[in-house]
C-alpha cells in the first residue's frame, strides 16, 4: 500500500511482481478504511474532511425529483417539493436522530426508502383507470386542492415508514403523535399512524384492518406445522403491502427485532403468495461460520447461465434471497464481515469474481435480497454500506389485543364442529391463558438467575 502511495506509484504482489500505475490512477480512502493503516500509510494520503451536510441527500432527491417535472406533472413536483421542505429539513432530521433506531441507519437510506414507496403509489395510481378517472374528474371540476392533498397523502405515507419504520417501538410510538401533529391530512384518533393507509378514492386514511383477511381453518389439518400457521392480522396485511413494494422496485428489505417478533415469519409469509411464475425465493440461513465463498456457492447455485457473462434466473423472472440472521457472520480481525461484504458488492456492482480465475467476472442479473437479524446477537450490527440498500423496519413484539386475536382464531376453528354453547370457550381459554403466563413472568422464583440464566 506505501509503495502504490508514493510518488512512484508501484504495485508490489507477494509473488515480488511489480506493477505500476499509470498516472490517470488515483486511490480514495475512507476514514474507517484507515482503521488497520499505519501512520505511514496515512501519512501519504492527503486528508479531506466532507461535512455530512455539505453533499447529504440533497443531490439524490433533487434528481428523482426531476423525473416529475420530464413528466409534466406540475402538481406532484410542487406537492413533493414542498412536503420535502418541512419533513425532510434539516430540524426534523436532527430531531429524528435522537430517538433510538433499532439498528444504525444514515440519512441517505431513509430518503432512498421514502422515494421508493413514492414511486410504487404514483405508479400504481397511473396504471388504475379508477384512480385516473377520479383525478380527471377532480380536474373537470376544479378541485385542484383535493389533486394536491393526495399527492401530500402519498408523500406523508412514505415518510412516515421511511422516518419511523425503523425506531424502537417506544419511539415509534412518541415519532407517531408528533407526525401525526404536523401533518395537514389529519390522521384519526384511534391508534398510531402506522395502523391507516391513505386511500385516493375515498380521499381518507383507512385502517389495516379493513383489509384483513379471514383465517383459513383448512391449513391446521392439512398436515402442516403448527410453527408455520399465520394468522392474518394488520400487522401482517401491511407489511406484505411493504414488500411487494418493494419486490416490484427490486429494492432490498431488512427486518430487525428481537426473537419471537415474527421477523421471519413475515417474509415467508410473503413469499407464500408469489407466483413462481414471476418470482422465484431462496433462503440462506447465515452462522458464524458463514463466508463469502460459502456464500457465492449458494447464490451462483440458485441461478443460471444466461449469455456470455450474464447469470441471473430465467427470462422474465425475478429471484429473491432471503437471508436470515444476517449479523451472525464472524468479524474478523480487520472488523469486516466477508459474507457482507460480498452482498454489497452485489447490489452495488451487480458482479461476483470466478474464484479459480479472478481476472473472469459474473454478472447477476434480476436478483435482490431480504434479511432479518436480531440486534441483541452476533456481531449486533452490519455495515452501514450494506445497509444503506435496503428498507429498513423495526419489528416489535405484538401487544395483547394482537396475540388474543390469534389464537382466538385457530380455537374458534378447532371448535367450530362442536356445539354452540362453546362458542364463548375460545375468549376464555385465551385470557386465562394469558393471565397464567403473565403471572409466571412476574413471579421472582422464574426470573433468570446466574445458575439458571435460561429462564
Amino acid at each position: 500500500m506505501n509503495t502504490v502511495m508514493d510518488d512512484n506509484k508501484v504495485l508490489t504482489l507477494v509473488s515480488q511482481e511489480r506493477i505500476p500505475l499509470t498516472p490517470e490512477m488515483r486511490l480514495i480512502l475512507e476514514v474507517s478504511n484507515l482503521r488497520n493503516a499505519t501512520p505511514a500509510t496515512v501519512s501519504r494520503g492527503g486528508v479531506l474532511f466532507i461535512n455530512d451536510s455539505d453533499v447529504g441527500w440533497r443531490p439524490f432527491f433533487e434528481s428523482w425529483l426531476s423525473k416529475y417535472k420530464k413528466a409534466e406533472d406540475e402538481d406532484a413536483e410542487n406537492v413533493f417539493t414542498l412536503a420535502a421542505s418541512q419533513y425532510l429539513s434539516d430540524q426534523a432530521l436532527d430531531e429524528l436522530k435522537q430517538r433510538a433506531s433499532i439498528a444504525p441507519m444514515c440519512d441517505i437510506a431513509r430518503v432512498k426508502t421514502l422515494t421508493c414507496i413514492l414511486d410504487h403509489l404514483y405508479s400504481e395510481m397511473k396504471k388504475s383507470k379508477v384512480q385516473m378517472e377520479h383525478i380527471k374528474k377532480l380536474k373537470e371540476e376544479g378541485k385542484e386542492e383535493d389533486i394536491k392533498t393526495l399527492y401530500e397523502a402519498f408523500f406523508v405515507f412514505a415518510a412516515m415508514w421511511a422516518l419511523g419504520g425503523p425506531l424502537e417501538a417506544d419511539d415509534k410510538n412518541n415519532f407517531s403523535k408528533n407526525f401525526s401533529g404536523q401533518v395537514k391530512v389529519r390522521f384519526p384518533d384511534v391508534g398510531t399512524i402506522f395502523d391507516y393507509f391513505w386511500d385516493p378514492i375515498a380521499a381518507n386514511w383507512t385502517s389495516w384492518n379493513t383489509l384483513v383477511k379471514a383465517f383459513d381453518p383448512s391449513r391446521i389439518g392439512d398436515g402442516g406445522l403448527y410453527n408455520n400457521l399465520v394468522v392474518p392480522t394488520a400487522e401482517t396485511t401491511r407489511q406484505r403491502y411493504l414488500l411487494n413494494i418493494h419486490a416490484q422496485a427490486k429494492k432490498g428489505v431488512m427486518y430487525v427485532g428481537q426473537p419471537g417478533t415474527g421477523k421471519t415469519v413475515i417474509i415467508q409469509d410473503y413469499f407464500s403468495t408469489l407466483d413462481p411464475e414471476y418470482t422465484l425465493t431462496a433462503s440462506i440461513n447465515f452462522n458464524s461460520y458463514t463466508d463469502s465463498k460459502a456464500l457465492q456457492v449458494v447464490v451462483m447455485g440458485n441461478v443460471d447461465k444466461r449469455a456470455g457473462k450474464q447469470y441471473g434466473p430465467p427470462v422474465g423472472k425475478t429471484l429473491i434471497y432471503f437471508m436470515d440472521d444476517l449479523n451472525m457472520p464472524f468479524v474478523d480481525k480487520y472488523g469486516t464481515q466477508s459474507p457482507i461484504c460480498l452482498v454489497r458488492q452485489i447490489i452495488d456492482h451487480a458482479i461476483v469474481y470466478d474464484r479459480d480465475h479472478l481476472e473472469e467476472q459474473k454478472v447477476l442479473l434480476d436478483v435482490m435480497f431480504a434479511a432479518c437479524m436480531n440486534p441483541k446477537g452476533g456481531s449486533f450490527f452490519v455495515d452501514l454500506r450494506l445497509t444503506r440498500h435496503l428498507t429498513m423496519i423495526s419489528c416489535v413484539t405484538a401487544d395483547r389485543e394482537i396475540l388474543a386475536q390469534i389464537y382466538q382464531q385457530i380455537l374458534q376453528a378447532h371448535f367450530a364442529s362442536f356445539d354452540k354453547s362453546f362458542l364463548e370457550i375460545p375468549r376464555r381459554i385465551v385470557a386465562a391463558t394469558s393471565q397464567i403466563f403473565t403471572q409466571i413472568c412476574l413471579a421472582p422464583s422464574f426470573f433468570p438467575t446466574a445458575r439458571k440464566f435460561h429462564y
